[in-house]
């Protein structure tokens, strides 16, 4: 199990109250009653932290597509992150409410956020250079639940990062320069495409595309479409089959544009509109692949893109880089709730964990191993993945469990990381995770109940975690938290009717 090093007085954090007056084990003596904002890997002292810094306002109104005012809805708010190259990338989640129609849409922004810390003798002087993409805005949606904002599948790739949600069509956060300090990050959706049948050969410096024998243009395009070869994109002129004695029955096409690469044979793939039947709800990324899951018509279902091709997600072949459609279980007899990539593709839904694929093999359509790891059943809760360690919430989002794999067992186990803080993790709406920074070398999880925001770090003796709690002014509440590998952000929503996006300063 990964192991990790929480340097206090109180290794065991605070535990539930009928637990301190146990005698049975030496450990309870090492716990706490109550432990409140204990971030700082120093030893037998606590002392009060600076909280959040506000780093800018979250806009309350926003244009619609018809230019309509679209007013924030306060409760319904979510919060991503990662980095690229150095600069802090989040992505804020939030509805906007048309009072005429009485019409949601969802709204997605990403902020590029570089921070320094200034050399002063107040820590909390921090220096901000923000600067926010463009809007992305979700179809209607009408009567939601607040819980569906947490209910967001996120996994990044390189400079890239994409969303999915069950409302919505995946959408890909991208940077629109690959200079960090000056890119803003941008929010679209993007397309998708199906392999066709056979292979093709375009004549370099022409518009012609000679197809293999296997290949059946005439069922599988149309004049109009869009196809891709080699990454590049080609419109769809004319299609025929060849009526010659000596060729009979094969086929070609013709392009507007001129193929200007060399001859050469490979295979090509068309634009398709909807290749899910629907919107997957979850989305990872795993030996190369794109990985998109569960749509309400195919909860169990997954699609896995062409082997360096995330935008070929539909198969025609069974070739070893091909994409991977498959339904993992029977219709109706399960539904994955999250996903997340590691050593191996896992996967959890309500009835318990899985993991698809192999460290020591390549994924392939012919060899597709899956199978339980675990019967605990989770939350629609995105989990996080702590060196081989995939923590999660329960079902009944009460316990935040971690599962991995045992060398010395050589099997999988799986791991009640809130056993003895059980009072504190009632309710958990969303997990993320902090590794160690300069000025707090313990790495942390951080988990978002309706009663606040706790944190804990595992404890190197027992593998249990260390739980407490992170108070903060009256002044205003939580609704979400994102971490990346230096800080931690937060949306906050203020007493006074303004929302503001904060960093947790803990030094």
């Amino acid at each position: 199990m990964s192991r990790f090093v929480q340097q206090t007085n109180w290794s065991r954090g605070e535990i539930e109250p009928r637990l301190l007056g146990r005698q049975d084990a030496e450990f309870y003596d090492s716990a706490a009653e109550l432990l409140d904002n204990w971030l700082p890997d120093t030893v037998s002292s606590i002392s009060v932290r600076a909280s959040f810094q506000s780093l800018l306002k979250i806009p309350l109104t926003i244009v619609g597509p018809e230019d309509q005012t679209l007013l924030l809805r306060r409760s319904f708010q979510n919060l991503l992150g990662y980095v690229f190259r150095g600069v802090q990338v989040v992505v804020h989640l939030a509805l906007y409410f048309d009072e005429d129609t009485e019409e949601s849409y969802l709204a997605i922004r990403a902020y590029r956020i570089a921070l320094e810390r200034l050399d002063t003798d107040s820590p909390r002087v921090l220096a901000a250079d923000i600067a926010g993409g463009g809007f992305y805005l979700s179809p209607p949606i009408v009567d939601p639940d607040p819980a569906i904002l947490y209910e967001v599948g996120f996994s990044v790739a390189g400079p890239a990062a994409f969303l999915t949600h069950r409302l919505f069509p995946p959408v890909r956060v991208f940077p629109d320069s690959l200079d960090p300090t000056a890119a803003s990050f941008n929010v679209s959706t993007p397309v998708f495409y199906r392999e066709l049948f056979g292979f093709v050969t375009p004549q370099a410096g022409t518009n012609d595309w000679e197809g293999s024998e296997e290949a059946i243009f005439d069922e599988q395009l149309e004049v109009g479409d869009t196809i891709k070869f080699r990454n590049q994109l080609y419109t769809v002129a004319s299609i025929t089959v060849s009526t010659d004695e000596e060729t009979e029955g094969q086929q070609s096409f013709t392009t507007v544009e001129t193929y200007t690469g060399e001859t050469l044979t490979d295979r090509v793939d068309v634009l398709d509109p909807d290749p899910f039947g629907g919107n997957p709800s979850l989305v990872a990324f795993y030996q190369g692949r794109l990985v998109l899951a569960a749509t309400d018509e195919q909860p169990t279902g997954v699609w896995l893109s062409r082997s360096g091709d995330p935008f070929t997600i539909v198969p025609s072949s069974v070739d070893d880089g091909s994409p991977i459609n498959q339904e993992l279980f029977a219709e109706g007899a399960d539904e994955f709730v999250w996903m997340t990539g590691g050593d191996r593709l896992y996967l959890g839904s309500g009835l318990g964990e899985y993991a698809l694929g192999s460290p020591d093999e390549t994924l392939t359509p012919t060899q597709l191993r899956f199978f339980r790891i675990g019967q605990n059943g989770g939350a629609r809760v995105t989990p996080v993945v702590v060196d081989g360690t995939v923590i999660f919430a329960n079902r009944s989002r009460s316990q935040v469990l971690g599962v991995v794999y045992d060398l010395a067992r050589q099997s999988f186990s799986t791991n009640n990381l809130s056993i003895l803080s059980g009072h504190l993790t009632q309710g958990v709406l969303d997990l993320t995770y902090r590794p160690p920074v300069e000025n707090d070398r313990t790495p942390r999880i951080f988990a978002l109940t309706p009663d606040g925001l706790r944190a804990f770090a595992l404890s190197e003796a027992a593998g249990v975690a260390a739980w407490n709690r992170i108070s903060h002014s009256p002044a205003f509440t939580i609704k979400a938290v994102a971490g990346t590998s230096e800080y931690l952000f937060a949306i906050c929503n203020r007493n006074s009717g303004y929302v503001d996006l904060a960093v947790l300063r803990n030094e």
